[in-house]
């Protein structure tokens, strides 16, 4: 895999994937089901990376209540 900049406003689904340990499958999926928020150009789905890092938030504020 090429090596992705975290300072990019945007990220494609391997990226964000690679950043959190997560797989591009998982991603698209929390994108389809609405829980993730990103855009759609065409056949690929971008993440901005400030959006990751506020559903990251999130789950982390969720998983300390529970």
């Amino acid at each position: 895999m090429g090596q992705t900049r975290l300072d990019e406003p945007f990220l494609n689904l391997g990226e964000a994937a690679e950043i959190i340990r997560v797989t591009p499958e998982y991603l698209r999926q929390q994108l389809r089901l609405g829980r993730l928020a990103g855009y759609r150009i065409g056949r690929e789905w971008r993440v901005s990376r400030e959006q990751l890092d506020a559903w990251l938030t999130m789950l982390e504020s969720r998983s300390r209540v529970s």
